[in-house]
Protein backbone atom coordinates (compact mmCIF):
# COMPACT_ATOMS: atom_id res chain seq x y z
CA UNK A 1 0.00 0.00 0.00
CA UNK A 2 1.33 3.43 -0.95
CA UNK A 3 2.13 5.61 2.05
CA UNK A 4 0.31 8.93 2.19
CA UNK A 5 2.12 12.22 1.66
CA UNK A 6 1.22 15.87 2.29
CA UNK A 7 -0.15 16.01 -1.27
CA UNK A 8 -2.86 13.49 -0.35
CA UNK A 9 -4.32 15.87 2.25
CA UNK A 10 -6.76 17.71 -0.04
CA UNK A 11 -9.40 18.58 2.58
CA UNK A 12 -7.44 20.22 5.41
CA UNK A 13 -9.32 23.11 6.98
CA UNK A 14 -6.90 23.82 9.85
CA UNK A 15 -3.22 23.06 10.46
CA UNK A 16 -1.90 22.52 13.99
CA UNK A 17 1.57 21.69 15.26
CA UNK A 18 2.64 19.95 18.47
CA UNK A 19 6.39 19.45 18.62
CA UNK A 20 7.34 17.30 15.63
CA UNK A 21 3.73 16.21 14.96
CA UNK A 22 1.41 17.94 12.49
CA UNK A 23 -2.37 17.63 12.81
CA UNK A 24 -4.32 18.42 9.64
CA UNK A 25 -7.93 18.90 10.70
CA UNK A 26 -10.49 17.78 8.13
CA UNK A 27 -13.69 15.73 8.00
CA UNK A 28 -11.40 12.86 9.04
CA UNK A 29 -8.18 14.37 10.36
CA UNK A 30 -4.63 13.38 9.42
CA UNK A 31 -1.47 12.94 11.52
CA UNK A 32 2.04 13.32 10.07
CA UNK A 33 5.46 14.13 11.40
CA UNK A 34 6.81 17.54 10.43
CA UNK A 35 9.28 15.80 8.11
CA UNK A 36 6.38 14.19 6.21
CA UNK A 37 6.13 10.67 7.66
CA UNK A 38 2.51 9.52 7.65
CA UNK A 39 1.18 8.45 11.06
CA UNK A 40 -2.57 7.93 10.65
CA UNK A 41 -5.83 9.10 9.19
CA UNK A 42 -8.46 9.23 11.94
CA UNK A 43 -11.36 7.81 9.97
CA UNK A 44 -13.55 6.98 12.96
CA UNK A 45 -13.44 10.61 14.16
CA UNK A 46 -15.75 12.94 12.28
CA UNK A 47 -15.33 16.72 12.10
CA UNK A 48 -13.22 17.23 15.23
CA UNK A 49 -12.82 21.00 15.05
CA UNK A 50 -12.20 21.30 18.83
CA UNK A 51 -8.98 19.66 20.04
CA UNK A 52 -6.53 19.94 22.94
CA UNK A 53 -2.96 18.64 23.01
CA UNK A 54 -2.42 16.85 26.31
CA UNK A 55 0.39 15.30 28.35
CA UNK A 56 2.01 11.98 27.37
CA UNK A 57 2.00 12.86 23.65
CA UNK A 58 -1.76 12.54 23.32
CA UNK A 59 -4.63 14.65 22.02
CA UNK A 60 -8.26 15.08 23.07
CA UNK A 61 -10.71 15.53 20.19
CA UNK A 62 -14.41 16.36 20.16
CA UNK A 63 -15.93 14.63 17.15
CA UNK A 64 -18.73 17.00 16.24
CA UNK A 65 -19.93 14.73 13.45
CA UNK A 66 -19.95 11.51 15.50
CA UNK A 67 -20.97 13.16 18.81
CA UNK A 68 -18.16 11.47 20.72
CA UNK A 69 -15.07 12.39 22.68
CA UNK A 70 -11.82 10.73 21.56
CA UNK A 71 -8.43 10.31 23.20
CA UNK A 72 -5.72 9.68 20.61
CA UNK A 73 -2.01 8.80 20.63
CA UNK A 74 0.03 11.28 18.62
CA UNK A 75 2.77 8.68 18.15
CA UNK A 76 0.63 5.99 16.50
CA UNK A 77 -2.75 7.61 15.76
CA UNK A 78 -4.44 4.90 17.84
CA UNK A 79 -7.74 5.92 19.41
CA UNK A 80 -7.04 5.01 23.04
CA UNK A 81 -10.54 5.74 24.33
CA UNK A 82 -13.85 7.13 23.10
CA UNK A 83 -17.06 8.10 24.85
CA UNK A 84 -20.35 8.94 23.20
CA UNK A 85 -21.96 12.28 23.94
CA UNK A 86 -25.50 12.16 25.23
CA UNK A 87 -28.17 14.42 23.78
CA UNK A 88 -28.11 16.94 20.97
CA UNK A 89 -25.99 19.92 21.95
CA UNK A 90 -26.48 23.54 20.97
CA UNK A 91 -24.13 25.09 18.46
CA UNK A 92 -22.77 27.41 21.16
CA UNK A 93 -21.08 27.39 23.52
CA UNK A 94 -18.57 24.60 22.95
CA UNK A 95 -15.53 25.72 24.94
CA UNK A 96 -12.68 23.57 26.24
CA UNK A 97 -9.84 24.14 28.69
CA UNK A 98 -6.97 21.99 29.93
CA UNK A 99 -6.18 21.69 33.63
CA UNK A 100 -2.77 22.95 34.85
CA UNK A 101 -1.63 19.34 35.36
CA UNK A 102 -2.41 18.57 31.71
CA UNK A 103 -4.56 15.52 32.52
CA UNK A 104 -8.10 16.91 32.77
CA UNK A 105 -10.26 18.47 30.09
CA UNK A 106 -13.05 20.85 31.07
CA UNK A 107 -15.74 21.18 28.42
CA UNK A 108 -18.58 23.72 28.71
CA UNK A 109 -21.61 23.24 26.46
CA UNK A 110 -25.35 23.74 26.46
CA UNK A 111 -28.44 21.68 25.83
CA UNK A 112 -31.51 23.86 25.43
CA UNK A 113 -31.29 26.71 27.95
CA UNK A 114 -29.10 24.81 30.41
CA UNK A 115 -25.29 24.82 30.46
CA UNK A 116 -23.16 21.90 31.57
CA UNK A 117 -19.56 21.12 32.44
CA UNK A 118 -17.97 17.81 31.51
CA UNK A 119 -14.77 16.97 33.37
CA UNK A 120 -12.92 14.35 31.34
CA UNK A 121 -9.85 12.43 32.54
CA UNK A 122 -8.96 10.38 29.45
CA UNK A 123 -6.12 8.38 31.06
CA UNK A 124 -8.58 7.08 33.67
CA UNK A 125 -11.50 6.79 31.20
CA UNK A 126 -13.64 9.10 33.31
CA UNK A 127 -16.24 11.68 32.26
CA UNK A 128 -18.20 13.50 34.97
CA UNK A 129 -21.05 15.93 34.22
CA UNK A 130 -22.21 18.88 36.32
CA UNK A 131 -24.91 21.44 35.68
CA UNK A 132 -23.53 24.97 35.70
CA UNK A 133 -25.36 27.78 37.54
CA UNK A 134 -27.66 29.77 35.30
CA UNK A 135 -25.84 32.72 33.74
CA UNK A 136 -27.46 35.08 31.26
CA UNK A 137 -25.64 35.92 28.06
CA UNK A 138 -23.00 34.26 25.92
CA UNK A 139 -20.11 32.16 27.20
CA UNK A 140 -17.19 33.59 25.22
CA UNK A 141 -14.24 31.75 26.76
CA UNK A 142 -13.29 29.04 29.24
CA UNK A 143 -9.84 28.78 30.86
CA UNK A 144 -8.00 27.48 33.91
CA UNK A 145 -6.06 29.51 36.44
CA UNK A 146 -2.64 28.27 37.62
CA UNK A 147 -4.18 27.19 40.94
CA UNK A 148 -6.79 25.03 39.17
CA UNK A 149 -9.88 27.23 39.19
CA UNK A 150 -12.18 27.10 36.18
CA UNK A 151 -12.71 30.49 34.57
CA UNK A 152 -15.75 31.42 32.47
CA UNK A 153 -15.99 34.70 30.54
CA UNK A 154 -19.60 35.78 30.08
CA UNK A 155 -20.90 38.64 27.94
CA UNK A 156 -24.40 40.05 28.50
CA UNK A 157 -25.88 43.38 27.45
CA UNK A 158 -22.49 44.96 26.71
CA UNK A 159 -21.07 43.83 30.04
CA UNK A 160 -18.30 41.25 30.33
CA UNK A 161 -17.94 39.25 33.53
CA UNK A 162 -15.29 36.78 34.69
CA UNK A 163 -16.56 33.93 36.88
CA UNK A 164 -14.17 31.56 38.68
CA UNK A 165 -15.44 28.19 39.93
CA UNK A 166 -14.13 25.20 41.82
CA UNK A 167 -14.27 22.66 38.94
CA UNK A 168 -15.02 19.83 41.36
CA UNK A 169 -18.12 21.67 42.59
CA UNK A 170 -19.26 24.42 40.24
CA UNK A 171 -22.00 25.49 42.66
CA UNK A 172 -19.19 27.07 44.67
CA UNK A 173 -18.45 30.26 42.78
CA UNK A 174 -15.11 31.58 44.00
CA UNK A 175 -14.85 34.92 42.27
CA UNK A 176 -16.83 37.35 40.10
CA UNK A 177 -15.53 40.49 38.39
CA UNK A 178 -17.08 42.80 35.82
CA UNK A 179 -14.64 44.00 33.19
CA UNK A 180 -14.33 47.31 31.37
CA UNK A 181 -15.49 47.10 27.78
CA UNK A 182 -15.55 49.08 24.56
CA UNK A 183 -19.19 48.48 23.64
CA UNK A 184 -18.37 48.21 19.94
CA UNK A 185 -16.14 45.16 20.50
CA UNK A 186 -16.85 41.62 21.64
CA UNK A 187 -14.62 39.28 23.70
CA UNK A 188 -12.93 36.54 21.69
CA UNK A 189 -10.71 34.72 24.19
CA UNK A 190 -9.48 34.90 27.77
CA UNK A 191 -6.97 33.41 30.17
CA UNK A 192 -5.96 33.92 33.79
CA UNK A 193 -4.87 37.52 33.18
CA UNK A 194 -6.05 38.75 29.77
CA UNK A 195 -9.13 39.11 27.57
CA UNK A 196 -8.68 39.56 23.82
CA UNK A 197 -11.38 41.68 22.19
CA UNK A 198 -12.57 41.71 18.57
CA UNK A 199 -10.92 45.11 17.97
CA UNK A 200 -7.56 43.64 19.09
CA UNK A 201 -7.67 45.43 22.43
CA UNK A 202 -6.30 43.34 25.28
CA UNK A 203 -7.85 43.83 28.71
CA UNK A 204 -5.80 42.97 31.78
CA UNK A 205 -8.92 42.03 33.68
CA UNK A 206 -7.42 41.67 37.14
CA UNK A 207 -6.25 45.29 36.90
CA UNK A 208 -9.07 46.60 34.68
CA UNK A 209 -6.58 48.20 32.31
CA UNK A 210 -6.23 47.76 28.55
CA UNK A 211 -3.80 48.11 25.65
CA UNK A 212 -3.89 47.55 21.89
CA UNK A 213 -2.02 44.82 20.01
CA UNK A 214 -1.73 47.26 17.07
CA UNK A 215 -1.56 50.71 18.70
CA UNK A 216 -0.48 52.55 15.53
CA UNK A 217 -3.61 51.34 13.72
CA UNK A 218 -5.94 51.34 16.71
CA UNK A 219 -8.55 53.69 15.23
CA UNK A 220 -8.71 51.80 11.93
CA UNK A 221 -9.03 48.17 13.00
CA UNK A 222 -12.02 46.29 11.64
CA UNK A 223 -14.51 44.84 14.10
CA UNK A 224 -15.09 41.73 11.98
CA UNK A 225 -15.10 38.62 14.14
CA UNK A 226 -12.08 36.32 14.11
CA UNK A 227 -10.99 33.06 15.69
CA UNK A 228 -7.63 32.29 17.26
CA UNK A 229 -5.82 29.57 15.33
CA UNK A 230 -2.59 29.46 17.32
CA UNK A 231 -0.30 31.33 19.68
CA UNK A 232 3.44 30.75 19.87
CA UNK A 233 4.47 31.88 23.38
CA UNK A 234 8.19 31.71 22.57
CA UNK A 235 8.05 33.92 19.46
CA UNK A 236 4.95 35.74 20.75
CA UNK A 237 3.15 35.26 17.44
CA UNK A 238 -0.65 35.34 17.46
CA UNK A 239 -2.37 33.64 14.51
CA UNK A 240 -5.96 34.81 13.92
CA UNK A 241 -8.37 34.04 11.09
CA UNK A 242 -11.14 36.43 10.11
CA UNK A 243 -14.40 34.62 9.37
CA UNK A 244 -15.83 36.96 6.74
CA UNK A 245 -12.76 37.27 4.52
CA UNK A 246 -10.93 34.05 5.57
CA UNK A 247 -7.77 36.17 5.85
CA UNK A 248 -5.10 35.16 8.34
CA UNK A 249 -3.14 37.75 10.31
CA UNK A 250 0.04 36.87 12.17
CA UNK A 251 0.55 39.51 14.85
CA UNK A 252 3.90 39.99 16.53
CA UNK A 253 2.69 40.67 20.07
CA UNK A 254 6.14 41.71 21.27
CA UNK A 255 6.65 44.50 18.73
CA UNK A 256 2.87 45.09 18.33
CA UNK A 257 2.80 44.96 14.55
CA UNK A 258 1.39 42.81 11.75
CA UNK A 259 4.08 40.28 10.88
CA UNK A 260 2.26 38.56 8.00
CA UNK A 261 -1.04 38.34 6.11
CA UNK A 262 -2.25 35.36 4.09
CA UNK A 263 -5.25 34.68 1.88
CA UNK A 264 -6.56 31.14 1.34
CA UNK A 265 -5.39 29.32 -1.80
CA UNK A 266 -8.47 27.10 -1.96
CA UNK A 267 -11.91 28.37 -0.93
CA UNK A 268 -13.02 26.83 2.35
CA UNK A 269 -9.50 25.73 3.37
CA UNK A 270 -8.20 28.76 5.20
CA UNK A 271 -6.69 27.77 8.56
CA UNK A 272 -2.89 27.82 8.41
CA UNK A 273 -0.01 27.56 10.88
CA UNK A 274 3.46 29.11 11.15
CA UNK A 275 6.03 26.30 11.21
CA UNK A 276 9.53 27.67 11.55
CA UNK A 277 10.04 30.10 8.67
CA UNK A 278 7.05 28.80 6.70
CA UNK A 279 3.28 29.16 6.75
CA UNK A 280 1.54 25.82 6.13
CA UNK A 281 -1.98 25.87 4.72
CA UNK A 282 -4.37 23.31 3.23
CA UNK A 283 -5.35 23.37 -0.46
CA UNK A 284 -7.20 21.06 -2.82
CA UNK A 285 -3.77 19.96 -4.08
CA UNK A 286 -2.35 19.13 -0.66
CA UNK A 287 -0.53 21.01 2.06
CA UNK A 288 1.28 24.06 0.71
CA UNK A 289 4.21 25.79 2.40
CA UNK A 290 4.51 29.53 1.95
CA UNK A 291 7.26 31.84 3.19
CA UNK A 292 7.00 33.52 6.59
CA UNK A 293 6.88 36.43 6.97
CA UNK A 294 4.87 37.42 3.89
CA UNK A 295 2.14 39.93 3.03
CA UNK A 296 -0.64 38.95 0.63
CA UNK A 297 -2.71 41.90 -0.64
CA UNK A 298 -5.56 42.72 1.74
CA UNK A 299 -9.06 41.99 0.45
CA UNK A 300 -11.25 45.02 -0.20
CA UNK A 301 -12.29 46.83 3.00
CA UNK A 302 -10.36 44.38 5.18
CA UNK A 303 -8.81 45.54 8.46
CA UNK A 304 -9.08 49.26 7.68
CA UNK A 305 -12.27 51.16 7.02
CA UNK A 306 -10.78 52.91 4.00
CA UNK A 307 -9.83 51.10 0.79
CA UNK A 308 -6.26 49.85 0.76
CA UNK A 309 -4.22 50.64 -2.35
CA UNK A 310 -3.57 46.93 -2.85
CA UNK A 311 -7.18 45.92 -2.07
Amino acid sequence: MREHTFQDVVDCETVMQYGDVMLFIAKHSWLFTKEGRFIARLKQINRAWDVLFMSNNTIFMDGLGDRSYHYVSLETGEVLWSISQKGKRNFAPRKMALSPCGRKVYYVYSIGEQRYLDTIIPEDKICLTQRLPLMKGAVCAVFCTPDGKLGVLRSFMQTNTIHLFDPDNVLQECFVQEVINDHSAMPVAADDTHILMSDLQVIKWRENTAFSLLPEQESKISKDFFTIMDYDPVRQLLNIRYLKSSSTLIIDCKSKRIAAHYRPITSGLSGGCVVGDEFWIGTDKGIQKRPFPHMDPYPRNFLFFFRMKNG
